[in-house]
């Protein structure tokens, strides 16, 4: 496994040659490139008192202002999800209602049809019934 110094060095190398590899000038970029970049405002190698913001300074606010960018896009993103949902319990409240209104015509159909199939039911009764007294009159 290599250690992180080590790949700092091969960073330096390629960034900025090997004559560059005495000198006590501190890359950040290489070092953020190397470790990964900051992670929650913390960066490896350095103790929580060394501020990371101090040492790699545009590179966390960078970072910092992704995850504005990202909170500011979750949030947007929660209320697009909000009003759809708001907006699909609407349609599904009408579903229902036209559902409800739709049966209640279909049953008053149904009573009607059956009404009107029970009274010629009783008609031909009638008539059988009178044929019947006729017959046996």
């Amino acid at each position: 496994m290599i250690l992180v110094q080590e790949k700092y060095k091969v960073a330096l190398e390629a960034t900025c040659g090997l004559d560059m590899l005495d000198e006590p000038i501190f890359y950040a970029d290489a070092w953020a490139e190397v470790t990964n970049g900051p992670h929650m405002g913390c960066v490896y190698g350095f103790t929580p008192a060394e501020r990371a913001s101090l040492i790699l300074g545009s590179l966390v606010s960078e970072n910092d202002d992704n995850n504005e960018d990202v909170n500011e896009k979750l949030k947007a993103m929660q209320e697009i999800i909000d009003e759809l949902t708001k907006s699909r319990v609407e349609v599904e409240k009408e579903i229902r209602q036209e559902l409800v209104e739709t049966m209640a015509n279909e049953i008053t159909e149904m009573k009607r049809q059956s009404k009107e199939e029970l009274n010629e039911i009783k008609l031909e009764m009638k008539r059988q019934s009178k044929r019947h007294h006729k017959e046996l009159g």
